[in-house]
């Protein structure tokens, strides 16, 4: 009786079963890595600004070529104190005349994706780009540049940008080295978006020991 007592005295009792609350941050498997959303979150803002930044470079190269390049009268948005392309030879040279169908597909590929939740596939927004510049750009041959003119409906010509989508492609000049201009344009953006986002580093979040 007296060492079944003492045996009893050694057993420490079990602590009664209690759950630690503990804030749960969420998380998303892909594979074998476990992304920590609010810290992608923090990362993808940062390469959304910088792929906004780009953009907004990209296009200011193409106005450059419009206030350098472009006579005033073929620019419907460039004002005249702002045209600088009379009494000289083009700035850009040959490449003047591609570089805005270039930047256009290129600098709207990068803003779409910045602004573009995570889930946004890249290759649908550089073949939607590239569907609406190529469109555009045959708008302008000669032999379609008159019927689409003809069907821009007449109330265009009381709002302001639509008022000047006829002479858009009236006025435009078709040139094959536009379409790979737009071609490489598409490329050079999706290289671009790649390469910023495999320069942001995943955080893998590890398991702890049970």
């Amino acid at each position: 009786m007296q060492s079944v007592q003492r045996r009893q005295a050694h057993i420490r009792p079990r602590p009664a079963f209690s759950i630690e609350a503990r804030a749960v941050r969420p998380r998303k498997t892909f594979g074998d890595d476990v992304v920590d959303w609010p810290s992608t979150a923090r990362r993808t803002m940062g390469a959304n600004g910088l792929l906004a930044l780009i953009a907004i470079l990209a296009l200011g190269l193409g106005v450059l070529v419009y206030m350098l390049d472009r006579p005033q009268a073929s620019v419907y948005f460039l004002p005249q104190a702002l045209s600088f392309a009379e009494g000289h030879r083009p700035y850009f040279g040959a490449l003047g005349g591609q570089i805005p169908d270039f930047v256009h597909v290129y600098a709207f590929i990068l803003l779409t994706v910045a602004l573009s939740a995570p889930s946004a596939r890249l290759t649908s927004i550089c073949a939607f780009w590239w569907l609406v510049d190529t469109l555009f750009k045959f708008g302008e041959h000669p032999t379609l540049a008159p019927r689409i003119a003809a069907a821009v409906p007449e109330w265009f010509q009381h709002v302001p940008v639509l008022e000047n989508t006829a002479g858009y492609f009236l006025h435009g000049t078709f040139d094959p080295l536009d379409l790979a201009a737009i071609a490489l344009g598409t490329i050079a953006a999706s290289l671009t978006v790649r390469s910023i986002r495999q320069n942001k580093p995943r955080e893998k979040a590890h398991a702890s020991p049970k």
